[in-house]
């Protein structure tokens, strides 16, 4: 797959999402410049922009209402490419993540999760101070997400790292210190539901590693950044299509973007999403560090599902 058309794509995509939050506003005058008179504005954010908290391997910009408990589970199978050997990834080493959250209050969630790979226990929040009105008096959601990861998988020896300094050397561990398991997350994130089909939110994120491994790459940095866009295009009653695509900003030339296609259906309380895509260590900055598949071809690309789950207290 040309990752260049990719890109493009995406960017043509981004200013399509811009031009429409610059021309959402209705005009406040008549044809002959006449002040119009407007029915009280419906302040109340939009409805159903996204139909859940994730989207394949993002968060979308929505927090469930108030007092909302949300069970998560994020799996990823292996890749298609070994056909029936392994029933196309199916009965190939999986990742799984289990996730837990709760909104106490209105816009805030927090909630904690723990993955298979590297044994990552990951604690975050999401704070959505800013919502798309009905009345369109405020045009997009602007989301804040922030997690922290720390790393449980064993200490093993002969580890290559980088220092703060900047210094590659052999360690006896490969986490000298407990704080050396940690990486965070930073991410903001602009969203807006265009019409009643389609919604699409764009991301910038940033991401620290206090400790990072250098072998075979050591233009691998504690600090990167990445720019995600993702959408939602409803086909048929709650069925829908979702896409995303997401590029590392880093000079490590082996660190490659990934684009991601599915399908999602979803009730009131559940959401299901089936899709493929290259990345599959479920926690962001861990995909965006260290992603190194760069999919040529369907079989390239492995297969993983969301599933879901909401109780309203």
């Amino acid at each position: 797959m040309n990752s260049k058309i990719i890109r493009n794509g995406m960017v043509l995509l981004i200013f399509f999402f811009l031009y429409r939050i610059s021309f959402s506003q209705e005009s406040d005058t008549t044809a002959a410049g006449v002040p119009e008179e407007k029915p009280a504005k419906d302040k109340r954010p939009v409805k159903d922009a996204f139909g859940s908290n994730w989207i394949i391997n993002n968060q979308t910009m929505v927090v469930p209402t108030p007092h909302t408990m949300e069970f998560d589970i994020n799996h990823r199978f292996g890749e298609l490419k070994n056909g029936i050997k392994d029933m196309y990834g199916l009965y190939a080493p999986s990742n799984i993540r289990l996730g837990l959250s709760f909104t106490p209050i209105k816009n805030l969630q927090i909630g904690a999760g723990m993955t298979k790979a590297q044994m990552m226990y990951d604690f975050n929040l999401k704070w959505n101070p800013l919502q798309q009105t009905r009345s369109g008096s405020f045009p997009v959601f602007i989301t804040y997400l922030g997690n922290m990861v720390i790393e449980g998988s064993e200490n093993t020896v002969n580890w290559t790292i980088k220092d703060l300094s900047g210094n590659d050397s052999i360690v006896n561990k490969r986490y000298p210190k407990y704080t050396d398991r940690i990486s965070y997350l930073n991410e903001i994130i602009i969203g807006r539901k265009i019409t009643k089909q389609f919604s699409l939110q764009v991301a910038g994120s940033y991401m620290h590693y206090n400790l990072i491994d250098t072998v075979g790459n050591n233009k691998l940095l504690h600090d990167n950044m990445s720019v995600t866009a993702a959408g939602r295009v409803k086909f048929y009653g709650e069925m829908a299509a979702v896409f995303e695509y997401t590029h590392p900003l880093t000079p490590a030339t082996n660190v490659k973007p990934n684009f991601a296609l599915g399908f999602e259906a979803t009730t009131s309380a559940h959401a299901f999403q089936l899709f493929i895509s290259p990345f599959t260590n479920i926690i962001k900055q861990r995909d965006v560090m260290y992603n190194s598949k760069d999919p040529k071809f369907i079989s390239d690309y492995a297969i993983g599902f969301n599933v879901t789950r909401l109780w309203n207290f």
